[in-house]
């Protein structure tokens, strides 16, 4: 039976993460973002920790009966709707669920789900545009602007996340991240000068480098994988599309052709990371450092952001960065540091990296004295069966 309200109609969701408060009761949907089966440390029996999200943010909820139940009853990607109480954990809010209800995607608006940029698509794409009217070699502009012109690339670029989850995951978050790295790759370009740097080749390296993520990830029902991703990866499927464009244009010099795609082939860095090939031009190391400069500070950016209401000076560990991340920031000439994070004015002590966190492991929670006050139910309170 599928929950509506009384006029019918599919439920909205009135409720976001960002809104959560300690020891009240919610109703809401969310998207289950992850799902996994855990066990408690006191007495070894199974629950499901699930990663919950909205276009605000994630957050934990956590369901100690019908385990077994519920891993079968929904999968990643789902809407469901949810009942519990919000609890505080390691300084992060968590659900406790009591009811969790999968819904039908007919009728959820995704926007309210997926985290997007906070500009419009369209303006950025103009931003983009305007970069490659910029070039003056004709061989990289007719590239770039046969490329870029295509409407089905268009489509997908203007939509597409740059990560699942590190950085820039959010709708236009592909876009936006590109924009970045073709700003600093032009700031680096007139810092050495054209001399040593092909300013033309390594703006094309910068608006192709991640251009195969518009392929490789899936954005319609949270952020993931798509097959062809996981079986080729965005690196392979750049490089195909770009020389396949590259060599419908007649006249193409295969020494530009070499080096562009040594750029995009190379831009991870090292063969850990996934690159095919090591930084071996000055326009392809720099693309390195550029894109993992904006990648990792917008990482940071993202994780204080999300952490800002949270106790103490920092943030939970982050394992992608493997370290924790200073919260406050110093304000110039005021002498005085500004106040990113509330609570404590010191954490009890400052967190070493090297002592990195093991998977939090959770209990499940002994009733307390008096449970808190429920809150006044929402309308959405109404729609389990």
């Amino acid at each position: 039976m599928t929950a509506k309200n009384q006029g019918g109609e599919p439920p909205r969701k009135t409720v976001f993460v960002e809104s959560l408060e300690v020891n009240s009761t919610i109703t809401s949907i969310f998207i289950v973002r992850d799902k996994e089966i855990r066990q408690q440390k006191n007495n070894n029996q199974d629950y499901l920790r699930l990663t919950l999200g909205d276009r605000t943010g994630s957050v934990a909820g956590l369901s100690f009966s019908d385990t077994d139940k519920n891993w079968h009853t929904f999968s990643q990607g789902d809407y469901l709707l949810v009942r519990g109480v919000v609890k505080e954990y390691a300084g992060r809010a968590q659900i406790k669920l009591t009811r969790v209800q999968p819904l039908p995607e007919d009728g959820v608006d995704a926007r309210d789900f997926l985290p997007s940029s906070g500009r419009d698509a369209g303006e950025m794409y103009d931003e983009l545009l305007g970069w490659v009217r910029s070039v003056e070699d004709p061989h990289i502009k007719t590239l770039l602007e046969t490329i870029f012109n295509d409407e089905d690339i268009a489509a997908r670029f203007r939509m597409a996340p740059a990560a699942k989850a590190m950085h820039h995951a959010y709708i236009g978050g592909l876009l936006s991240h590109t924009l970045s790295v073709i700003g600093l790759s032009h700031r680096v370009a007139g810092h050495y000068g054209s001399t040593a740097v092909n300013r033309d080749l390594l703006l094309a390296g910068a608006m192709l480098h991640d251009l195969g993520k518009a392929w490789e990830l899936d954005w319609h029902r949270g952020f993931d994988y798509t097959d062809s991703g996981r079986l080729l990866g965005h690196i392979v499927e750049e490089s195909f599309l770009v020389d396949r464009y590259i060599r419908g244009i007649e006249g193409f010099p295969d020494e530009l052709r070499v080096q562009l795609l040594h750029i995009v082939l190379s831009h991870h860095g090292t063969y850990e990371y996934g690159s095919p090939r090591r930084p071996k031009t000055v326009e392809a190391l720099i693309l390195h450092y550029v894109d993992d400069l904006d990648s990792k500070c917008q990482a940071m950016q993202d994780l204080i952001k999300a952490e800002a209401g949270q106790k103490g000076n920092w943030t939970s560990f982050n394992r992608n960065l493997s370290r924790y991340i200073y919260k406050k920031r110093y304000v110039s000439g005021e002498g005085a540091t500004e106040e990113v994070a509330t609570g404590e004015a010191e954490p009890p002590r400052v967190p070493d990296e090297r002592e990195a966190p093991a998977e939090s492991e959770v209990t499940a929670e002994k009733d307390p004295v008096s449970e808190p006050a429920a809150a006044p139910d929402l309308p959405q309170g109404k729609l389990f069966d």
